[in-house]
């Protein structure tokens, strides 16, 4: 039933036509803080239509078929996928209730964002918001300055065609992932200047590895 399940959410990943935007410029239009218009599947056969707001922390979706109707929510147990159009960049974004082990101890579903739809690697993201702190200097007899701020970051993943979840969390870590076609992959890096931290390069790096591959 399990090996079932994870073809079948296979199928569905690769089935979607999806257009990838490139990195979110503003925290203003950080997804989870809107009520955007989208679908949330249950089954295959089993949706409903209407108001969707998110929320990744906690892996729970509130969804209202109109903006005066009742709020409900929904966690990841409870739903195969949701999509909805992001009316900031207008583009239709996908999101999967997958098992993964998030706190390194056992599996339960959490959201991904699926960026790619070749195979044999998918990959997946969660967004989040991060804060750091910047320290500048105006010049060396001037006590130095420290500042806040707020960006949106992606956390990828690497989805096997066994189903299998792999943390990418920094380039190291996600080209190890392609060393089976580490020379054509290092050459496509160094001609296109691909950088981890931007997300359409990423989807680039993985689209190609995926051509290679097939």
């Amino acid at each position: 039933m399990k090996k079932l399940l994870k073809n079948t959410t296979l199928a569905l990943l690769l089935s979607l036509n999806l257009w990838i935007p490139t990195q979110a410029q503003s925290i203003r239009f950080f997804a989870e803080n809107f009520w955007h218009r989208g679908t949330i599947y249950f089954d295959e056969d089993s949706f409903l239509d209407g108001l969707i707001k998110f929320d990744l922390n906690t892996n729970i979706v509130q969804f209202r078929r109109s903006e005066q109707a009742t709020i409900e929510t929904y966690t990841a147990r409870k739903l195969l996928y949701f999509k909805y159009l992001d009316s900031n960049f207008g583009f239709e974004r996908s999101y999967y209730a997958l098992p993964y082990a998030l706190n390194g101890t056992y599996e339960t579903p959490i959201f991904f964002e699926l960026l790619n739809q070749s195979s044999p690697l998918l990959l997946l993201a969660r967004e989040q918001l991060q804060t750091e702190i910047v320290t500048s200097s105006f010049g060396f007899m001037l006590t130095p300055v420290s500042t806040t701020r707020t960006f949106i970051s992606q956390n990828y993943f690497l989805m096997f065609p066994s189903g299998a979840i792999k943390p990418a969390t920094n380039r190291k870590e996600l080209l190890d992932y392609l060393q089976d076609r580490e020379v054509q992959v290092q050459e496509f890096l160094k001609k296109n200047r691909l950088y981890f931290e931007a997300r359409q390069d990423v989807i680039n790096l993985i689209e190609f590895y995926n051509q290679l591959r097939n």
